[in-house]
């Protein structure tokens, strides 16, 4: 799904915590961990924010949470994350989630920063305050439907 806003009843923050309670509800066998007003859960997709150039991940990546562990009964120092982009699994320490956003819901413009993520198969596009240059940049992201 692809939105113009962030904020809002219809920004994608608010469509992002819709989206992850009906495609990824919470469960007993899913991890979950909160940093600030969003909780992380196994299974979420999620989006990076800001080049990680050491790790070969960049701003507009996703990928799947692949792992959840807790320094408090896990066998890590630290609580951590873990991130599958691909088949290249990144772990993201507590400090480090202000790199990560839900991806259930992106902006247009984000949609098309990566060049190969930039056509989508399908997509919906919420346009709630759009005007003619927003529209034909999310028209032209989509390569079927």
């Amino acid at each position: 799904m692809l939105a113009p806003i962030y904020r809002g009843p219809a920004g994608i923050n608010t469509l992002n915590q819709l989206l992850q309670r009906i495609l990824n509800p919470e469960a007993e066998d899913k991890s979950e961990l909160e940093f600030g007003d969003k909780v992380y859960r196994t299974g979420d997709k999620v989006i990076q924010l800001i080049n990680r150039t050491e790790d070969n991940i960049f701003n507009g990546d996703s990928g799947i949470i692949d792992g959840i562990y807790f320094k408090d009964k896990d066998d890590v120092d630290k609580d951590t994350l873990v991130v599958d982009y691909d088949n290249t699994k990144i772990a993201y320490e507590r400090s480090d989630l202000t790199e990560l956003s839900h991806a259930y819901c992106t902006s247009i413009h984000k949609a098309g920063e990566r060049v190969s993520d930039s056509d989508y198969a399908y997509r919906v596009e919420l346009l709630p305050y759009a005007d003619e240059n927003i529209i034909y940049t999310g028209i032209t992201r989509q390569k079927n439907l």
